[in-house]
């Protein structure tokens, strides 16, 4: 097993990584977040696989609108993103868990409609290899969801979903690793609104997502 990365000689965490073409609308409002940065708050930067490898995979397979979305987890991936992968697992620490998020090209105002997917790289580039595509087609399986078409009012896009990982920042507590507080942050005529929960923020997600629905 290769020997553990040390943190002072990957970028991730610590600047962007950009892959591919049209990045989604999560991690472009990020990006253009980090420039203006209100309050002083940090981004966390990440690697970025844009929604032109989705757009691989889509054709690659021959997929569709109406491909059904147990399909999706079994689909081939383009060569170009496995190139990708190898050089993104390179840039994990082992033992320091990741997220894979959506980013998808419609995505605004939609949090929680797409997966996210978490997993701890081992050090091993096979495994973490594996471990990576798994969490992307997970993610590109929600693009297929039914939550999904009834968020897009049906509307399907090649282009349609990008990805964002990112390292999860936080500590051991028992058996889980988390971080002490999480939630959705938000800009309200120039203000910042923020809802934050203890842990994992599927639930203050949860709740913007609800009220989004309803508004």
């Amino acid at each position: 097993m290769p020997e553990r990365k040390n943190p002072s000689e990957t970028p991730f965490g610590k600047e962007w990584v950009m892959f591919g073409q049209h990045p989604g609308l999560k991690t472009e409002d990020l990006l253009a977040f980090e420039k203006t940065r209100p309050h002083d708050v940090q981004v966390l930067p990440g690697i970025s696989i844009g929604a032109s490898l989705f757009s691989d995979f889509v054709s690659g397979n021959n997929y569709s609108a109406n491909t059904p979305d147990d399909l999706v987890e079994h689909g081939q991936m383009p060569e170009t993103l496995v190139a990708i992968n190898k050089q993104a697992v390179d840039l994990f620490l082992s033992n320091k868990p990741v997220v894979v998020r959506s980013s998808a090209t419609d995505e605004r105002g939609g949090s929680g409609i797409y997966d996210s997917t978490f997993f701890v790289p081992t050090g091993n580039q096979a495994e973490d290899l594996a471990r990576l595509t798994e969490a992307e087609r997970e993610v590109y399986r929600s693009y297929f969801r039914e939550e999904g078409r009834l968020f897009r009012d049906g509307q399907f896009s090649q282009e349609g979903m990008g990805l964002l990982i990112h390292p999860v920042i936080g500590n051991q507590y028992g058996n889980h690793f988390m971080p002490a507080f999480s939630g959705v942050f938000t800009m309200i005529n120039g203000e910042m609104v923020m809802k934050a929960v203890p842990g994992l923020g599927t639930k203050a997600v949860a709740l913007n997502l609800d009220n989004i629905m309803r508004g």
